[in-house]
């Protein structure tokens, strides 16, 4: 209980220092969620000075449990909450999270908003899963948890990279690679800015050296 609360006290306090960004993005949330790749996300997002909201779906109470049973608050229930498009909409992995999801339509019709809007979608680990029931970015390179390659090699083209871009679909392989993913956001979010430099030196992390993983 302890954790479930610090962990959700941090994330909706620092919603009071970028609040007034001008980049926001959105990440939907479910139960059954990987935690590291929603918290190094949205850390290094906010480190941007980009204002992360989080919405859940498929839960009832403010705070969501992820799939080692931390909580992270989001603070709107969505689908009865109208969202607006953002700048980008990130779906995280956890195998449970995305089998959740599969069944909610709301979530097609907001990912299809985000696509004709022009916004970039990122998805890390299972969540291509996501995009492949939809019918989404068909034909598009992209990478995945090694263990869906069989099932998405038929919609997509499957790479091995850590971090996939495809214009404005941005994947990646898992957790591990999280941190990667929101760089490669980051830097096209504030394009020929070196906000992703920056936030990778603070965070203790060399860009240089991880130039290959960026296609």
């Amino acid at each position: 209980m302890a954790q479930s609360f610090l962990i959700g006290f941090i994330l909706s306090v620092s919603f009071l220092w970028v609040g007034e960004a001008q980049i926001e993005v959105l990440m939907v949330l479910s139960p059954g969620f990987e935690e590291i790749g929603v918290t190094t996300v949205v850390s290094a997002l906010h480190r941007a000075k980009v204002h992360v909201e989080m919405i859940q779906l498929g839960g009832y109470e403010p705070l969501v449990y992820g799939q080692q049973n931390f909580g992270i608050y989001a603070r709107h229930l969505w689908p009865n909450q109208k969202e607006g498009v953002r700048q980008a909409v990130i779906l995280p992995g956890g195998e449970g999270a995305v089998n959740s999801i599969l069944s909610y339509r709301e979530l097609e019709n907001l990912l299809n908003d985000y696509i004709n809007a022009g916004s970039y979608v990122a998805a890390i680990g299972e969540a291509p899963l996501v995009l492949n029931h939809f019918g989404l970015f068909s034909g598009y390179q992209i990478t995945a948890n090694s263990t869906l390659t069989s099932q998405l090699s038929a919609n997509y083209t499957v790479l091995s990279a850590g971090v996939v871009t495809d214009r404005t679909l941005i994947t990646a392989q898992g957790p591990y690679t999280s941190f990667k993913l929101a760089t490669k956001l980051i830097r096209l979010l504030f394009p020929n800015q070196q906000v992703d430099n920056k936030v990778a030196d603070e965070m203790g992390y060399p860009l240089a050296q991880e130039g290959e993983e960026y296609r």
